[in-house]
């Protein structure tokens, strides 16, 4: 028979394997958002330029074609790759697992309980984890989610 606090384990382990999954959603977004807002600049610099005997009075031949929309375009651009790249690279203190070294370490303070208590305070240590993890895959959301803001944003300038 399955005791309430196995089950909580039970449920607290899969919230877990979730939030792992999403936080690789979620690094695999972030990098496929910086690169298309790289292959969106790159290209459409090149087709706001004037093509070949369009060129203005004001504009050489040899100017790189960068007006102040442009300009702008380009930070946008550096934005959305800045947040992609903190959800990427920055590396909270993930807890996905209950560690067995954890558990043989505390043996000694446990042996007291008994295996109800003792699955409780497991239970709770996971939920703790849950709770934590739940903060920081908050945050990586919001770094996705302005780069793709951010990424969008600079077409119009582009365009201008």
């Amino acid at each position: 028979m399955t005791s309430i606090e196995e089950i909580a384990i039970q449920q607290v382990n899969s919230g877990l394997q979730n939030q792992r999954d999403n936080v690789r959603h979620l690094r695999t977004q972030s990098t496929v958002v910086a690169t298309t807002s790289v292959l969106l600049a790159g290209f459409l610099h090149e087709y706001s330029k004037p093509q070949v005997g369009e060129w203005s009075a004001h504009l050489s031949p040899n100017d790189p074609g960068l007006n102040l929309s442009n300009l702008i375009g380009l930070a946008l651009m550096i934005v959305s790759i800045v947040f992609a790249l903190k959800s990427v690279l920055l590396r909270p203190r993930w807890l996905f697992v209950l560690s067995p070294d954890m558990i043989l370490d505390d043996i000694d303070r446990l042996s007291d309980f008994t295996k109800e208590e003792k699955l409780d305070l497991v239970a709770r240590a996971l939920f703790s984890y849950f709770e934590k993890n739940e903060d920081e895959l908050s945050r990586m959301q919001s770094s996705v989610f302005f780069s793709i803001c951010a990424a969008v944003a600079q077409i119009p300038f582009w365009l201008i």
